[in-house]
């Protein structure tokens, strides 16, 4: 590795896209990008049960796990430093030329300080540049907005939460900024089955929402536009931890009415996420606001089509008649109207799930997602060290 640049990933999360994230990255700039990265991730992560990916990890981080208890947040957080202490010790005695923090944590803080101190600059993803309604992530938001102020680059997801940072005056005139969309995961260590398009033909249309379903999540308003389709051409999933009581109430109503809706209110981990993804014809995305969604680029790995409404940054990752479909606006009607189109036509599924699986492996593969941003990486760096 000698005569590489040397760039630090870290991320103190132990579940969710967070690690995943990471844990990828660090690969693919190791790989295409030509840079030594190393890891820091929780010895906690749920990835790290898997030996091949703690081999990846160079700095294994002491956390916390849960909220209470010994080893919770509450009685973790006054001795985060020395919990932190190997990983803020080798920062300061080999300093990387780069870092990237991946999502925001809550003892992120010691990190950045121990970086700046060594005159690292700092790559920020930001994946939201708000709450999204019905969230209580207050203290998160003061680690973002922390940890903005002091870095040198700022990776969004989506040209929405771009513009959403620049209104609200978050953005630096001295900060390089860069939108690069969120890569097709490959989640290779878990040896998943080659992906194939959807064949709906000759069974009912199989539709698929899942993931941490908030109410902006939009399941009421996928079940309101249900309601108006004959069943027989369809069934229903929700999967994932349903926070709309609302909705779960609306998606028990119409079962005991005889209407195909399979609810699986429970949390799932990556396995159980593709394992959904696979069984489903077209994933839906019915938000009702957005920044963008990672299960959109996840489905598309695994050659699913996305039904979408139009809202936030999902636009920008629904190419609409190519990769999915996108409805004329965040209402029962257009998105009955939308799911009407693949109904009336099953072949569409497979024709758009074909789309779906060329964009992940082209412009959404890692190959192309990490030359972007050893680019960045090039330019940080470069311009630090004209700086000096």
């Amino acid at each position: 590795m000698a005569g590489k640049p040397q760039v630090l990933i870290w991320q103190l999360g132990r579940f969710g896209a967070g690690p995943r994230l990471a844990l990828e990255l660090a690969a693919a700039l190791g790989k295409h990008g030509g840079l030594d990265v190393r890891l820091a991730l929780p010895r906690s992560a749920e990835l790290m049960q898997e030996p091949g990916n703690r081999a990846a990890v160079a700095h294994a981080v002491e956390t916390y796990e849960g909220l209470g208890g010994r080893d919770g947040l509450l009685m973790r957080t006054p001795r985060a430093r020395a919990h932190l202490a190997p990983l803020l010790e080798a920062i300061g005695k080999a300093p990387p030329a780069a870092a990237i923090t991946v999502m925001p944590g809550l003892w992120d803080p010691f990190v950045i300080r121990a970086l700046g101190q060594a005159g690292v600059p700092i790559l920020a993803i930001i994946h939201d540049a708000a709450n999204h309604p019905g969230d209580r992530f207050e203290i998160i938001q003061w680690v973002q907005r922390h940890t903005i102020a002091r870095s040198a680059a700022i990776v969004t997801l989506s040209g929405h939460v771009a513009g959403q940072l620049a209104s609200r005056g978050l953005l630096r005139e001295d900060q390089c900024h860069a939108t690069i969309p969120h890569p097709a995961l490959t989640f290779s260590d878990l040896a998943l089955p080659p992906p194939m398009p959807p064949d709906p033909q000759g069974r009912p249309l199989r539709l698929l929402v899942a993931g941490r379903l908030t109410r902006y999540k939009g399941v009421g308003l996928l079940l309101e536009a249900l309601k108006g389709l004959a069943t027989g051409g369809w069934e229903l999933r929700i999967a994932g931890r349903l926070r709309d009581d609302r909705a779960r109430r609306a998606a028990h109503a119409m079962r005991a009415g005889g209407a195909p809706v399979d609810l699986r209110d429970a949390w799932l981990t990556e396995r159980d996420l593709l394992r959904h993804i696979d069984w489903a014809d077209v994933v839906v995305c019915p938000y009702v606001e957005a920044s963008q969604s990672g299960i959109i680029p996840a489905a598309y790995g695994r050659a699913r089509p996305v039904l979408a409404t139009p809202v936030g940054g999902l636009p920008e990752q629904v190419r609409h008649g190519e990769t999915g479909l996108l409805a004329e606006a965040a209402t029962p009607a257009a998105l009955r109207a939308a799911l009407a189109l693949v109904l009336d036509d099953p072949a569409r599924a497979t024709a758009l799930g074909q789309g779906a699986l060329a964009l992940a492996r082209g412009p959404l593969a890692w190959e192309a997602i990490a030359a972007r941003f050893a680019g960045l990486i090039h330019d940080v760096t470069h311009e630090r060290a004209g700086a000096g």
